[in-house]
C-alpha cells in the first residue's frame, strides 16, 4: 500500500504540472463563467436555472472526461516512451502497484477538479435562485414556487397503482348485494340468458367489467383488458389469422409480428381507456406516499396584528412564502406558533393568515403586535403531473378547456377546477396539500371532464405521476457529483489500461471509441438483438455476438448521467449511487485495471542487447 500511495502522490503532482490539464481547467472556468449570462431557458427563472444546471453539469463532465482520457493515456505510455519507467522498475514497487497508483492519483486529481467545478455550479445556481427579475420582468409567485419545489428539490416519483379488475368487479357485485339491487340487476339479463339465471349472473358480471373499463374509472385496466382481448381472440380462432396478417410487414419475423399485433390491440383498447368523455371521470390511486414528518418551518415577522375578521399579515422570506400560494379555492393549511390556520392570500413576501372564530389559537395570536416573531409550519406539497389533450382540438372555443380535479384519501374531499390553455403542448402539475394523503400513505386523484365540453380529453398513462419531496437539493447535488466521479474513475481505468500496451494516440483512439458506445449502449444492443423466431441476417448475427461482451463491460452513461435528474428536481438515491459505484468502479474499472496489470506484467519494457 505504501508503494501505491507513493505513486499516487507523484501522479497527482505530475497532473498538477501538466499544461494539458491546465488548458482544460481554463476552458472549464471560462465555460462556467459564461453560462449564466447565456442560459435563459424559456425566460422564467426556473427555466434559466434548469438550463444552467443541464449545460453546466454536462460541460463540466464532458471536459473532465476528455481531460481524463488524454492524461490517463499519457501517464503510462509516455513513461515508456521517455524511459522514465526505468526509474520505477528498479525500485521495490511491483508493476501492478505502479498501475494502481497511477489510477488512484488520476482519480484524486479528477476529484479535486470535480469538487471545484461542482462548487462553482452549485454557488452559481444558488445565486440565480435569489434573482428577483428575469427577461420577462419580476419573478412571479408561480415561477418562484417552481424554483423552490421543482428545481431546488429532491422529489420521488410514484406511478399509479395497477387496477385489479377481478377484485373491482367483486366489490361492485358486493355493493349491489348490500344495497339489495343485485337480484333486480340479474332479472334484467334473464331475457338475453333465455331464463337461465346462472347465465344471467355471468352476463351481469361481464357488463360490470365492461363498464369499469369503458367508463374510464381507472386507466390502468389496459393490461388486464389487453390480456382478456388476446384470450378471446385465441378462443375464437382469430388470433393466428390476425398474426399472419402482420407477418408480411414483419419480414417473416414472428416475434416482431406479435409485437405489432399487440401494439395495435393496445392502441384500440387504450384509445378508450385513456379518453375521458364529457361528464365522465377518470381516477388514479397512489400508494406508499411518505410525507409524514416532512413539514417545513420558518421564522417570520408580523407586519399587521390580528384584526376583527381574524386576519393577520406576516412577512416571510419569498422562498417560503411562495409555498403558501395556491391557485383555486382550496386554502393552504398552516400553523402559526403551533395553532392551526389557513392562508387567505399571498403577495410576494406578505402572507395573510386567517384564524376562524373556533380556533383555539385566535386569542393567543391576538396578543402579537407588529414586529413580533412567529414560527410558521406548513405541510409539504404533493404534486400530481398529468397532460390533457382534447381529441378534437378544433371543437374547442378559444383554445381553452374546462376540467375538474379531485384528490382525497377516501374520507375527505378536495375539489378544484381549472381552465387550462393549449392542452396539446402543456404538462400540468397540480399541487395538493399533504393532509389529503391518508395515514396509510394512499391518495386518490381524479379528473372530471366538464359536462358542457365539446370533445373528449385524452390522458396518456405515461404522463400521470405523483411527486413528493424526500430530501434537500444540496444532498441531491452531492450525490450527483459522486455519479460524475464514478464515470471519471471508469474512464481513468480504461485510459490507463489502453496506455499500458499501446502508444498515446492509439490509447486515446480506443477510449474515444468506447465513450460513444457507453452512451448508446442500450440502443446498440437492441439494434443487434437476435429474435427467437424468423431469420436473422449474418451481419446482425455477427454484430450481436461481437457486441455482447462490450454490453457487459461498458457502463450505461446515458442512465447514470445526473443532469436530467437535477433539472427535474428528481431524487438521486444513495442506493442508485452505490449500485453505480459497485458496477462501474469496482467491477468494470476493476476488470480494466486487472487486464492492464496482466498485460503490463508480461510486457517487455526494454530490449536486452548483447
Amino acid at each position: 500500500m505504501l508503494g501505491i500511495w507513493s505513486i499516487a502522490k507523484h501522479t497527482f503532482a505530475q497532473c498538477m504540472r501538466m499544461k494539458l490539464a491546465a488548458a482544460f481547467v481554463v476552458l472549464l472556468a471560462i465555460a462556467l463563467l459564461a453560462l449564466p449570462a447565456q442560459m435563459t431557458g424559456d425566460g422564467t427563472l426556473a427555466g434559466q436555472i434548469r438550463a444552467f444546471l443541464a449545460y453546466g453539469t454536462g460541460i463540466a463532465l464532458g471536459l473532465l472526461s476528455i481531460m481524463t482520457i488524454f492524461v490517463g493515456a499519457s501517464l503510462v505510455s509516455n513513461d515508456i516512451r521517455t524511459r522514465q519507467i526505468f526509474t520505477v522498475a528498479v525500485k521495490p514497487v511491483a508493476r501492478w502497484q505502479y498501475l494502481l497508483g497511477r489510477w488512484v492519483g488520476l482519480v484524486l486529481f479528477d476529484a479535486v477538479l470535480l469538487i471545484m467545478a461542482c462548487a462553482a455550479i452549485y454557488a452559481t445556481a444558488e445565486y440565480l435562485r435569489t434573482k428577483e427579475f428575469t427577461d420577462l420582468g419580476r419573478v412571479s409567485i408561480p415561477d418562484r414556487r417552481a424554483v423552490e419545489t421543482e428545481v431546488f428539490a429532491a422529489r420521488r416519483k410514484i406511478k399509479p397503482d395497477p387496477l385489479d379488475l377481478d377484485s373491482t368487479v367483486s366489490q361492485r357485485i358486493k355493493e349491489l348485494q348490500d344495497a339489495g339491487g343485485y337480484e333486480k340487476a340479474v332479472d334484467k339479463w334473464l331475457t338475453k340468458a333465455k331464463g337461465d339465471r346462472t347465465l344471467a349472473g355471468k352476463l351481469l358480471k361481464q357488463d360490470i367489467e365492461r363498464k369499469i373499463i369503458a367508463e374510464d374509472t381507472d386507466p390502468l385496466a389496459l393490461n388486464t383488458a389487453l390480456a382478456r382481448r388476446v384470450e378471446q381472440l385465441k378462443k375464437n380462432g382469430q388470433y393466428r389469422p390476425a398474426l399472419e396478417g402482420w407477418m408480411t410487414r414483419a419480414d417473416g419475423n414472428k416475434d416482431h409480428a406479435e409485437r405489432l399485433l399487440l401494439d395495435q390491440l393496445r392502441r384500440q383498447i387504450g384509445g378508450k381507456l385513456q379518453s375521458i368523455a364529457p361528464s365522465k371521470r377518470m381516477w388514479w390511486g397512489f400508494s406508499n406516499v411518505a410525507v409524514a414528518g416532512r413539514e417545513i418551518r420558518q421564522k417570520a415577522h408580523v407586519t399587521a396584528p390580528l384584526n376583527a375578521a381574524g386576519l393577520i399579515r406576516i412577512r416571510a422570506p419569498e422562498s417560503f412564502a411562495c409555498r403558501l400560494w395556491r391557485s383555486g379555492p382550496v386554502p393552504v393549511p398552516v400553523k402559526v406558533n403551533g395553532f392551526d390556520a389557513r392562508v387567505a392570500a399571498t403577495d410576494g413576501r406578505i402572507v395573510v393568515v386567517f384564524f376562524p372564530e373556533t380556533s383555539s389559537g385566535r386569542q393567543r395570536i391576538s396578543s402579537l403586535s407588529a414586529g413580533g416573531t412567529v414560527e410558521l409550519l406548513v405541510e409539504p406539497i404533493v404534486q400530481i403531473t398529468y397532460k390533457l389533450t382534447p381529441t378534437d382540438h378544433d371543437a374547442l372555443s378559444g383554445g381553452t378547456f374546462r376540467c375538474w380535479w379531485r384528490a382525497n384519501d377516501g374520507s375527505r374531499p378536495g375539489v378544484q377546477w381549472s381552465m387550462l390553455p393549449d392542452l396539446t403542448r402543456q404538462k400540468v402539475a397540480i399541487p395538493i396539500p399533504a393532509e389529503l394523503v391518508g395515514q396509510d400513505g394512499k391518495l386518490r386523484f381524479g379528473i372530471l371532464n366538464d359536462k358542457d365540453s365539446p370533445t373528449n380529453a385524452e390522458v396518456l398513462f405515461r404522463d400521470v405521476a405523483l411527486l413528493y419531496n424526500v430530501d434537500t437539493f444540496t444532498n441531491n447535488f452531492m450525490r450527483a457529483s459522486l455519479l460524475m466521479l464514478c464515470q471519471l474513475a471508469y474512464l481513468a481505468a480504461v485510459s490507463i489500461f489502453a496506455g499500458s500496451f499501446v502508444s498515446f494516440p492509439v490509447a486515446c483512439l480506443v477510449c474515444f471509441v468506447l465513450g460513444p458506445f457507453s452512451l448508446a449502449r442500450d440502443f446498440l444492443i437492441d439494434a443487434v438483438r437476435i429474435s427467437s423466431g424468423g431469420s436473422t441476417d449474418p451481419v446482425t448475427w455477427l454484430a450481436h455476438y461481437v457486441f455482447e461482451p462490450f454490453y457487459i463491460l461498458l457502463p450505461d452513461f446515458a442512465r447514470t448521467m445526473p443532469g436530467d435528474r437535477l433539472v427535474e428536481g428528481m431524487d438521486i438515491s444513495w442506493a442508485f449511487v452505490g449500485d453505480t459505484a459497485v458496477a462501474d468502479v469496482v467491477i468494470r474499472a476493476g476488470v480494466a485495471l486487472l487486464l492492464a496489470c496482466l498485460i503490463f506484467h508480461r510486457r517487455e519494457l526494454a530490449r536486452v542487447q548483447v
